[in-house]
């Protein structure tokens, strides 16, 4: 019986740019298609499991900053979970054909160190680490004008989230064998998806102009 190794596809972008939403309809639709789709996240079960809060998604950068020590802790405590993760659940051959999702990603800490409440001198220990990462197949870059972006998560500033585009964008192309930047905030959720899975088409060969149509809202969340 064949034995397929998963590809793996990742989903860049600042806050608010609408990596839920979008990865939600690619994984919907790659589903339609009889592949299945892993979500890797970015902590363990456990650590979800046992959480006494939920996240607050709303406030993304009101993190209280820590030491240097403890920030490249954290970082590298992070990198390995997530290499072992890798190589031990994402990459686990299947019978079937297997696409892992990927949101964020290790390449986060590199690109926005407030959002995880580390002290951003160690952004540049975090892209070193980063270049040693197994790259995905396909990383798809949310990008699209600040402002618009803002409206959807205020809470972040016009320049921060200029900042960190501008940082994805050098960060991300780097991070995979094959990349693409879609504006999402210049045409619907649904258009976005469909440009994701053309991409995903010319690059992997897992869908069709055939495929059924995404079951997700028409403009990105702001949660993401």
């Amino acid at each position: 019986m064949r034995v397929h190794f998963p590809q793996v596809v990742a989903v860049l972008g600042p806050d608010g740019s609408g990596k839920s939403t979008i990865s939600r309809g690619i994984s919907e639709r790659l589903e339609a298609e009889a592949l299945d789709v892993r979500r890797a996240t970015m902590h363990p079960p456990i650590v979800e499991e046992l959480r006494r809060e939920p996240l607050d998604y709303t406030r993304p950068h009101n993190k209280r900053q820590r030491s240097l020590a403890d920030s490249v802790f954290r970082v590298s405590a992070k990198y390995l979970y997530l290499l072992a993760r890798y190589f031990f659940v994402d990459m686990r051959p299947n019978r079937t054909r297997t696409i892992v999702l990927r949101e964020r990603g290790f390449h986060d800490y590199a690109v926005d160190t407030r959002r995880y409440g580390l002290d951003p001198r160690v952004r540049g220990y975090a892209r070193t680490l980063g270049r040693f990462f197994p790259k995905s197949d396909v990383a798809i870059l949310l990008t699209g004008d600040p402002g618009k972006i803002h409206d959807r998560k205020p809470e972040l500033d016009v320049d921060v989230i200029a900042a960190l585009l501008e940082r994805w964008q050098q960060i991300g192309v780097t991070t995979a064998r094959d990349a693409i930047s879609i504006d999402t905030t210049s045409q619907t959720a649904r258009d976005s998806i469909d440009q994701s899975l053309d991409a995903l088409s010319r690059s992997l060969d897992v869908v069709t102009a055939s495929s059924a149509s995404p079951r997700s809202s028409d403009s990105p969340g702001s949660r993401s």
